[in-house]
């Protein structure tokens, strides 16, 4: 049996939170995650572009008589990953900021008897004002809100169809609204886990699971 995609990414994320439930129950002593001080992280997962069928619209929207309830077959759901770093004034309160990469989103559909092929990927700068509810000593819950500078390229060789012209790249850049909640669990005072859902939300929004390893050298 092959796993599609989405499948894959899901398998992984699945035996990454296993592992870090594991380590965290065999750990000899629990560790008091730090209140306060410099950060950062990075993490991976399975980026969902919400949208994903009206990426078929849009590539087919300038083709006069192509149809209008156009379906992509593909994947909506791709590996995406950031890097991340911020600054923690209290056990309640953090800043953040960073880059996120969404994958790239691709589908194909068929438009006067040829096949269309479509790409969508992003590229995205955040800043994010993060609130934290502790949770006993090791971990805090965590809920975010901010803005993100979104770079957003697609991808298309619809022009192919009717034109016989090359494959077409169009971008775009906008300010978003992004926001999330996940939860941190500390394997020391200074390497914590991280479990997260973000949205970034443009178009219909790209929502990005997350698991990350977070370091606060001296952090206190």
């Amino acid at each position: 049996m092959t796993l599609t995609t989405p499948e894959r990414i899901q398998t992984v994320c699945v035996f990454i939170v296993i592992f870090a439930a594991l380590s965290l129950i065999s750990a000899r002593a629990h560790a008091q995650v730090a209140e306060s001080g410099f950060y950062f992280g990075a993490g991976g997962g399975g980026a969902k572009y919400n949208g994903f069928n009206d990426l078929c619209r849009d590539l087919t929207g300038a083709l006069p008589g192509a149809p209008v309830d156009v379906s992509c077959d593909g994947d909506e759901t791709v590996f995406g990953w950031k890097l991340f770093g911020g600054y923690r004034f209290n056990p309640y309160l953090a800043v953040e900021g960073g880059y996120a990469n969404l994958g790239e989103a691709k589908g194909d559909t068929t438009i006067f008897g040829q096949n269309v092929n479509g790409e969508i990927s992003a590229d995205v700068l955040f800043a994010e004002l993060v609130g934290s509810v502790p949770l006993g000593q090791q971990g805090r819950l965590l809920g975010k809100v901010g803005v993100a500078k979104v770079d957003v390229e697609l991808k298309t060789d619809v022009f192919a169809v009717p034109l016989g012209v090359p494959s077409a790249s169009f971008s775009t850049d906008s300010t978003e609204a992004v926001f999330g909640a996940g939860v941190e669990f500390g394997f020391t005072p200074s390497v914590l886990a991280r479990l997260e859902w973000e949205r970034f939300n443009f178009e219909d929004g790209v929502d990005l699971f997350s698991v990350s390893i977070v370091f606060q050298p001296g952090g206190r």
